[in-house]
């Protein structure tokens, strides 16, 4: 998921060079992709830091 969704968050909105509108349309985009797998659990696998299984994390919520 590069640098959209962490183990306990999601990427960050305060920097220059980053778009919160951009944020959310990725996150809709990878909820809507998650909602259709067949496959579980589903494992992310973040640009920064360790991977975990989605059920499990505090981002499952958002």
């Amino acid at each position: 998921t590069g640098d959209t969704l962490f183990k306990d968050g999601v990427g960050r909105t305060d920097l220059s060079y980053s778009s919160p509108s951009d944020l959310s349309k990725s996150l809709r985009n990878l909820k809507l992709k998650i909602e259709n797998l067949k496959l579980f659990p589903v494992v992310v696998y973040p640009g920064h830091g360790e991977s975990f299984i989605l059920s499990e994390s505090s981002v499952a919520t958002y």
